[in-house]
C-alpha cells in the first residue's frame, strides 16, 4: 500500500509541476475567464462523480452541517485566490514567481503548524524559516521589491490546507462544495464580463477550458488518496517536485532570472535544505526510539 501511495503522490506532484504548460496554452484567454471556467467545470466534474457514485445524500448532509460548511466557504475563498493568482502568473510570464511560491509553501505550512496547532519545532526547522525570511527582507532592502505573487500563492495555499485540516472532510465532497460556493459568481462573471469572449472561443479553446475542471480536480483527488498512506517525511520530500518542474518550465520559456529573483530563490532553497535535514533527523530519532 505504501509503495502504491508513493507513486500516486509522486504522480500528483508531477502533474502539478507540469500544469503551467496547460495554462500557457490559454495565455491568450483572459485570466479571470480561465479562473471562472476552472471553478465551474471543477464543480461539474466533482458533482458528476458524486452523483454517479450515489453519494449525493452525503453531499446534502455536508451542506446542512453549518460549522463544516462555513469552514469550507473560507477554504473556497482561499483556493479561489490561489488559483486566480497562479493562472495570472503563468499566463503573464511569471512562472518563476509561481515556482518560488510553491517552494515557500512547506515552510509556511510548518510555521502555521507551529503557531496554530502548537506542534513542536526543532532548532533547524526554526532556522529554516529565518533563512527564508532573510531572502525576502534582503530583496526588499536592496531592491525595494517584494515577491508579492510568491507570497500570495504560498500563504493562500498554506492557509487553505490549515482550514481543510480543521474541516476534515472527504476530499471529493470538499472540492465539490468549495467550487459550488463560488460557482454562481464565476458563472455571472464569465457571462456578464466576458460574454463576447465566450462567444468567440474556438473549439480548441472551449475544450481546453472545459477540461480545466478534470485537470484541476483529478490531481487533488489523487493527492488525497496517496498522502493518507505516507509518512510526513516522504510527503515533505516529494512536494519539491512540482516547484522544481515549474522552475524548469519558466527557464525554458525564456523568463529572466534576475538578481532580485535569485536572492529569495537561494534563500528559500537553502531554507528547504535545512528544513529537510531537520525533518529527516527528527524522523530518524523517532525511529531509533
Amino acid at each position: 500500500m505504501e509503495k502504491r501511495s508513493f507513486f500516486i503522490t509522486m504522480l500528483t506532484y508531477i502533474i502539478w509541476g507540469l500544469l503551467p504548460i496547460y495554462w500557457k496554452l490559454m495565455s491568450h484567454i483572459p485570466a479571470v475567464l480561465t479562473l471562472c471556467c476552472r471553478i465551474i467545470f471543477s464543480m461539474v466534474f466533482t458533482m458528476g462523480i458524486i452523483i454517479l457514485t450515489r453519494r449525493f445524500g452525503q453531499f446534502k448532509a455536508l451542506i446542512k452541517d453549518r460549522p463544516t460548511a462555513l469552514k469550507l466557504a473560507a477554504a473556497s475563498a482561499l483556493i479561489t485566490l490561489n488559483w486566480g493568482t497562479y493562472i495570472y502568473a503563468v499566463a503573464s510570464g511569471h512562472t518563476l514567481d509561481a515556482s518560488l511560491g510553491y517552494y515557500m509553501n512547506p515552510l509556511l505550512v510548518f510555521a502555521l503548524s507551529t503557531v496554530v496547532f502548537r506542534e513542536k519545532a526543532s532548532g533547524l526547522q526554526v532556522a529554516s524559516i529565518c533563512v527564508a525570511a532573510s531572502g525576502v527582507i534582503i530583496t526588499l532592502i536592496i531592491f525595494g521589491t517584494v515577491p508579492v505573487t510568491a507570497i500570495i500563492l504560498s500563504l493562500s495555499f498554506a492557509c487553505y490546507g490549515m482550514v481543510k485540516k480543521f474541516a476534515h472532510v472527504d476530499p471529493l465532497m470538499s472540492i465539490a462544495l468549495e467550487t459550488l460556493f463560488v460557482m454562481p459568481v464565476a458563472l455571472i462573471t464569465a457571462l456578464s464580463l466576458y460574454g463576447d469572449a465566450v462567444a468567440a472561443l474556438t473549439l480548441r479553446d472551449g475544450l481546453l477550458l472545459m477540461l480545466a475542471g478534470p485537470v484541476t480536480a483529478i490531481p487533488m483527488i489523487l493527492y488525497s488518496v496517496g498522502v493518507n498512506h505516507l509518512n510526513f517525511k516522504t510527503v515533505g520530500i516529494l512536494q519539491y517536485i512540482s516547484p522544481s518542474l515549474m522552475l524548469l518550465i519558466g527557464l525554458i520559456s525564456g523568463e529572466a532570472l534576475t538578481i532580485e529573483k535569485v536572492i529569495p530563490f537561494i534563500a528559500v532553497i537553502a531554507a528547504l535544505i535545512i528544513y529537510s535535514i531537520g525533518m529527516l533527523s527528527k524522523g530518524s530519532t523517532h525511529k531509533a526510539e
